[in-house]
């Protein structure tokens, strides 16, 4: 297939190296699958620890770069897209494997992008903490059966150049979150993410309810970056992030009008029935489940709402200092 622009492939990851090989490698094989001939693939490490970046380059035609300092998806995407000399940008995470016919289902028979901001449905392949696989499924919460617009982004999109630049690229003060954010902030453009009800990757991941990785998330604070600096930035002035808070953290929106009530009244009859709702909350997530695995659960939404409105009053993150070390330049531009 012909395309009317070049395509900058954009991988982002840190200490993937049982995973980068295979992302890197399954953009190659779907450009030959899809017949994409302007290309050109881009690895931005995050500062691994492991052999990531020797395995991003042993795939060849890759172009690697390292950030030093602060750390983020967010300032990856943004090192990877400045590095970037194509018209469309093409984002996947590291533990991602693109599959053969999504470009093409992207793209009308012009060779245009049918759309400035574009993804598809993915599937889950999750795995334990030891990196064998335990089972597979379509990742329900943002699939689509027919094409659908989202304000719901994720780590896998396209953008056209222009909207990116329009957009700002990602915002660096968000840890995570900050592909939701950029969802919002071009939705809130008139630019929401069209969704095609084609699998476009598959996702090698740990199970995203997983004990370890919540807590861990939770205790370094990522999880709260990702929900309280969302919803202070884009409370006053976009319309989308109500639908998201009620869908995502319903307890946390409970808890924050339970305290202005009990404020205003004097009364805290509303604050008193805040336990009591999120472990009603947990009952309908882990349902049929252990009493421990429940009880872990109520106390994880219990302090993850605390946590995030702490943050949202209180935490005022500044822009982060990095550097970027270039450490592959190999011609990557198929003629």
């Amino acid at each position: 297939m012909t395309t009317s622009h070049k395509i900058s492939f954009i991988i982002i990851g840190r200490n993937e190296g049982r995973n980068i090989h295979r992302a890197c490698r399954s953009v190659q094989e779907a450009c030959r699958s899809d017949q994409i001939c302007q290309n050109e693939t881009i690895y931005v490490d995050n500062n691994s620890t492991d052999n990531s970046v020797e395995e991003a380059i042993r795939v060849g035609n890759v172009a690697v770069y390292k950030t030093i300092g602060a750390q983020g998806a967010a300032i990856a995407r943004n090192v990877g897209a400045q590095q970037a000399t194509g018209d469309i940008f093409v984002f996947l995470d590291g533990d991602m494997q693109l599959l053969p016919g999504f470009l093409k289902a992207i793209f009308n028979k012009r060779g245009m992008l049918i759309h400035p901001f574009v993804s598809g449905n993915w599937v889950n392949w999750y795995h334990n903490h030891q990196g064998e696989h335990l089972y597979h499924e379509v990742y329900r919460k943002t699939a689509v059966h027919k094409p659908s617009h989202q304000t719901v982004t994720g780590g896998f999109f396209v953008m056209e150049r222009w909207l990116w630049e329009k957009l700002g690229g990602m915002d660096t003060c968000l840890v995570t979150g900050q592909d939701l954010d950029l969802g919002l902030r071009s939705s809130a453009m008139g630019f929401k993410l069209l969704r095609l009800p084609v699998v476009g990757v598959n996702h090698h991941t740990i199970h995203y309810r997983d004990e370890k990785r919540k807590w861990e998330s939770l205790l370094a604070f990522r999880d709260v970056y990702a929900r309280a600096l969302l919803y202070r930035k884009h409370l006053w002035r976009n319309p989308y992030i109500l639908k998201r808070m009620v869908t995502s953290d319903p307890t946390w929106l409970f808890l924050c009008i339970a305290i202005v009530v009990s404020l205003v009244t004097l009364n805290i009859w509303m604050l008193a029935a805040y336990p009591i709702l999120a472990v009603l909350a947990t009952a309908i997530h882990r349902k049929r489940e252990g009493l421990k695995t429940f009880a872990s659960e109520a106390a994880f939404i219990i302090t993850r709402d605390l946590f995030n409105l702490v943050a949202f009053l209180f935490f005022f993150p500044r822009k982060p200092h990095y550097r970027v070390e270039t450490i592959h330049t190999k011609e990557t531009c198929h003629a």
